[in-house]
């Protein structure tokens, strides 16, 4: 018996349509999904969970476009935000990933294009 090789491919695709609207979608699994913009906004209550949360945003890297974050000592908490272009089931994992550590609150807020 030989060696059986898998191969996954994904491919982007930038289409603008007569409109002037640009979509970019992933081919994925043999679909083509089209890519979301939407703004994750995290609140981190015990900044000992911070090295969490920045490990699982490394691992979505690929798909970040902008991030900014900021201590606020009044309050002794952290806030968090961080905009994504990807398909809809890269965000909600991401955001779910983030609300299941204890003493983090995350927000998602997506883009309706025209």
């Amino acid at each position: 018996m030989g060696n059986i090789k898998i191969f996954i491919v994904i491919v982007l695709t930038h289409e603008v349509f007569p409109s002037g609207k640009a979509v970019i979608r992933n081919f994925i699994g043999g679909l083509f999904v089209e890519n979301k913009i939407a703004m994750i906004g995290i609140i981190i209550e015990e900044t000992n969970r911070a090295e969490k949360v920045n490990g699982i945003l490394h691992e979505y890297g690929e798909y970040i476009i902008g991030r900014m974050g900021m201590p606020y000592s009044k309050r002794n908490i952290s806030i968090i935000s961080v905009i994504f272009d990807a398909p809809n089931d890269i965000i909600s994992s991401v955001s779910g990933k983030l609300g299941m550590l204890p003493d983090v609150y995350t927000k998602v807020m997506y883009y309706k294009s025209k």
